[in-house]
């Protein structure tokens, strides 16, 4: 039987739910994010329902304006690689 691989949706229901239940969000701003990254993505599977999302740049956009353009927790990934 072969493992799902875990989506970055995953990791933060994880990590930012209440006993990690995926379920309880543990406040008002992951509860914020998490709304907008979910709208985001019903938009964008209605818009281009072929495509794949980019859930980097699904979190990225989500996030709106970041320090230096970077996101914490995502790693390398920036707006502008010259960063």
């Amino acid at each position: 039987m072969e493992e799902e691989e875990l989506t970055l949706n995953d990791v933060f229901l994880h990590v930012h739910t209440e006993n990690h239940d995926e379920k309880t969000l543990i406040d008002g701003r992951s509860a914020r994010l998490h709304a907008e990254i979910e709208r985001r993505r019903e938009e964008l599977t209605q818009v281009t329902p072929d495509q794949p999302v980019d859930e980097m740049q699904l979190y990225y956009d989500a996030l709106g304006d970041c320090p230096k353009g970077c996101v914490y927790g995502l790693g390398s990934y920036c707006s502008d690689p010259q960063i």
